[in-house]
């Protein structure tokens, strides 16, 4: 269940709705403490225990993520 509120961030995050995203994390946090993050970004985390949030900074880390994302996954296709 959870996971189930980390994964709902992630639409969020892609549209920009930070305060949407941050709710969801928030409460996955709550649920599940640090463990339920484990496998996630660490960016994951810190918008979860974030009580304000840089908005800015977030979507560039966010954006990061992503294109680092997409070349790993292009870098194991070609292999």
């Amino acid at each position: 269940m959870k996971t189930d509120y980390i994964l709902m961030a992630e639409t969020p995050l892609l549209q920009g709705k930070l305060l949407e995203a941050h709710d969801y994390l928030k409460k996955a946090y709550s649920i599940g403490s640090v463990r339920a993050f484990r496998d996630q970004p660490k960016l994951y985390l810190q918008i979860a225990k974030s009580k304000a949030l840089d908005e800015e900074d977030v979507l560039l880390q966010f954006s990061a993520l992503n294109v680092n994302a997409r070349l790993l996954s292009e870098i194991k296709g070609d292999q």
